[in-house]
């Protein structure tokens, strides 16, 4: 199955309230949090929290479309677990390869 980077980070608002439900604390970095949950779905999906106060819009959608393309290219998803992102002002800058080695821990189902 090829994951588009809608297929991604679809989510319904039931889907939404079940997976915060169930998501469990993954990992913490600087301004970030990783919530993880085993996933309804075959694959995994992601869901990434960036609130008004954390950047404005360009900064906020700049670390979407990183931390997107990062669990699309390196397929994250196949792992099984859905992913909560929740980033506040200080995890805005983070760079590029630091969100790679973050989420691949995230991800990763070995204790």
């Amino acid at each position: 199955m090829v994951l588009t980077t809608r297929s991604v980070s679809s989510f319904t608002r039931s889907e939404i309230a079940d997976l915060f439900k169930r998501a469990r604390v993954a990992l913490r970095y600087t301004g970030i949090r990783f919530l993880k949950a085993k996933s309804i779905l075959p694959q995994g999906r992601l869901l990434i929290v960036t609130p008004r106060a954390c950047g404005n819009a360009p900064e906020r959608n700049l670390i979407r479309r990183r931390v997107k393309d990062i669990f699309r290219t390196q397929n994250l998803g196949a792992f099984g677990f859905d992913i909560v992102m929740i980033v506040s002002k200080d995890g805005i800058a983070t760079p590029f390869e630091t969100l790679k080695t973050l989420l691949a821990q995230a991800v990763n189902p070995q204790p």
